[in-house]
C-alpha cells in the first residue's frame, strides 16, 4: 500500500473516529445534561374537552281533547238546545280554553232520537275523529247504546242526563266502568215523588199512570207505584188496564188523557219530559185535565216551563228539579248558578241544560286531574277519592254505579207572572241518599238479573 493510500486511510479513519467521538461525547454529553437536569413532568394524556350543550326543546303539544256531545236535534229540538245552553255556560264557567293542558273540542252530534243512527255516529266520531268522551243523551235507549259503543271501543261515557236503571243492572257488565252518570237514575225522581204524595196524600188516594211508552217510562212507573205502595200500604194502585202509554214522540195525548180520567184517579203520575211533556200539558190544560186530579209530573222540567210561558202555565202539579238545579233553592251556590245562567240566556237553568252542564263539567275536572289522560283506568283513580265542583256545591261520585250525589227538591207549582211563570210551593229538598238505591239494594237487583253484582277495579 503507497502512503497516500496509507494517509487516505488514515484521513478516512480519523473521519470516522472523530465522527464516532463527537457522536460518543454527544451522548455522554447529552447522559450528564438528563442527569443534571431536573427532568421536564412528562404530560399526562387527557381527553379533549367536550363543549356540552342543553338542546334547547319546545315541549310537544297535547293533541286537542274532542268531546262529542250527542242531542236530539231532530226529534226533540227543544231540549237539545236547552242542553246546548247548559254546555255553553259550562264552558265559559271553566274560564279557560283547556283542559290538563290540551285544547277543547267539541262536537254537537244529532241522534235524531234513534239508538241504532246514535251507535254509528259514535263509532264514526270515536274512530275517524279521534272523540276520547262522549256525552249525552236524552233517551235511555240512546244512553245506553252510548254506553255499549264507548265500552266496545274503549273511551269514556258521561251520562249528562237521568238514564233507566237498566243502564246500571241489565246492562251494567256491558257497560262499566267506562261510565259516569251525572243527572242521576229513573229510580231517583220517582223516589222524591212517592216520598213526597206519601207524606201529603190522603188516606185511601187513588194513583194512576200516564207515561211514555218505553224503557224510561216502565222504569219510572214502576219505581213511583212500588214504592209509594211501600210508604203508604193504604194507597190504591190502580189496575194495569188504566194505564196509558203513548208512544215516545206522541203529539195527540187527548185520547190518552180522556182514558185515565175515567178511573177517577186522585193523582196521575207522568214521567214524560222536553216535546212531549210541552204538548201534554198544552192539551191536558185545554181539557181541564189538571183540576181533575193531581198530576206528578216526576220529569218534567222548567226547561218545558219556559215554553209554555204564562198562558199554558199549569197549576197544582207536584213538580221536581233532580239535579239541583231548581232556581228557588235556597242553596247559594245553586242561586248564583241560576243567576249567571239567566243573565246569559234570559231564562231559567232547567233539567236538560242543568245535566247537560253537569256531564262537561264532570269532563273538563277529571281530565284536569289526570293531566290530560282520558283513559279509562287514569279516571277510576281520581273518581272516587274527592269531591267535584258543582253547581249545586261540592259532590261525590258513588262507585257502585258512578253516580254523581245530587240532591233533589220537589214541591206543587204556583203559577206566577214572571218567567218561568211558576214557583215551587212547599218545597221538600231530599238528600241524595235519601232518593237513590242503596249499595245493597243495587247489588240485589243486579243478582236478581243474573249480573255480576259488582266489577273489581
Amino acid at each position: 500500500m503507497s502512503g497516500e493510500e496509507k494517509k487516505a486511510i488514515s484521513r478516512r479513519k480519523y473521519v470516522k473516529y472523530a465522527a464516532a467521538g463527537i457522536v460518543a461525547a454527544a451522548v455522554a454529553g447529552a447522559g450528564a445534561y438528563y442527569a443534571t437536569r431536573r427532568p421536564a413532568p412528562i404530560p399526562t394524556p387527557t381527553t379533549p374537552t367536550a363543549i356540552i350543550t342543553t338542546p334547547v326543546t319546545t315541549p310537544k303539544k297535547k293533541e286537542p281533547l274532542k268531546i262529542a256531545c250527542f242531542e236530539p236535534f231532530t226529534g226533540m229540538p227543544l231540549s237539545a238546545q236547552f242542553s246546548k245552553d247548559g254546555y255553553q255556560l259550562c264552558l265559559e264557567d271553566w274560564g279557560k280554553s283547556d283542559a290538563g293542558g290540551r285544547e277543547i273540542k267539541l262536537y254537537y252530534v244529532d241522534t235524531e232520537l234513534k239508538p241504532e243512527i246514535a251507535k254509528k255516529k259514535a263509532r264514526d266520531f270515536i274512530l275517524k275523529e279521534g272523540v276520547e268522551i262522549i256525552i249525552g243523551e236524552e233517551a235511555s235507549s240512546i244512553e245506553i247504546a252510548l254506553g255499549l259503543t264507548a265500552k266496545e271501543l274503549g273511551v269514556f261515557e258521561i251520562v249528562g242526563n237521568a238514564v233507566a236503571d237498566s243502564y246500571t243492572i241489565d246492562n251494567y257488565e256491558k257497560i262499566y266502568p267506562n261510565c259516569c252518570v251525572t243527572g242521576g237514575f229513573s229510580h231517583n225522581p220517582c223516589r222524591g215523588m212517592a216520598k213526597f204524595v206519601a207524606e201529603t196524600a190522603p188516606t185511601g188516594a187513588k194513583v194512576g199512570n200516564l207515561s211514555p211508552n218505553y224503557v224510561w217510562g216502565w222504569d219510572c212507573w214502576r219505581e213511583f207505584s212500588t214504592y209509594l205502595k211501600q210508604l203508604r200500604p193504604d194507597i190504591e194502585i190502580l189496575p194495569k188496564e188504566s194505564e196509558g202509554w203513548p208512544r215516545l214522540g206522541e203529539r195527540n195525548f187527548e185520547p190518552y188523557i180522556s182514558a185515565v180520567l175515567r178511573w177517577k184517579p186522585d193523582y196521575i203520575h207522568s214521567a214524560h219530559w222536553g216535546d212531549d211533556a210541552i204538548a201534554l200539558c198544552k192539551q191536558a190544560n185545554a181539557m181541564g185535565a189538571f183540576k181533575e186530579a193531581t198530576w206528578v209530573m216526576s220529569t218534567m222540567a222548567c226547561d218545558e216551563f219556559k215554553v209554555l210561558g204564562r198562558d199554558n202555565a199549569i197549576e197544582g202539579v207536584i213538580f221536581g228539579g233532580f239535579g239541583g238545579y231548581w232556581w228557588e233553592d235556597p242553596n247559594p251556590t245553586m242561586q248564583a248558578y241560576g243567576k249567571r245562567y239567566y243573565d246569559k240566556f234570559g231564562y231559567y237553568p232547567g233539567y236538560s241544560s242543568s245535566t247537560a252542564y253537569s256531564g262537561l263539567h264532570i269532563a273538563l275536572q277529571l281530565v284536569e286531574a289526570t293531566d290530560g289522560s282520558t283513559k279509562v283506568e287514569d279516571f277510576l283513580k281520581v273518581m272516587f277519592d274527592r269531591k267535584w265542583d258543582s253547581f249545586a256545591g261540592p259532590v261525590y261520585i258513588r262507585k257502585i254505579d258512578h253516580q254523581l250525589s245530587m240532591p233533589y227538591q220537589v214541591g206543587i207549582t204556583k203559577v206566577i207572572d214572571e218567567p218561568p211563570y211558576h214557583s215551587l210551593q212547599n218545597m221538600k229538598i231530599y238528600k241524595f241518599e235519601e232518593v237513590t238505591w242503596s249499595e245493597e239494594e243495587i247489588m240485589k237487583r243486579r243478582e236478581e238479573k243474573g249480573v255480576k253484582p259488582k266489577l273489581e277495579y
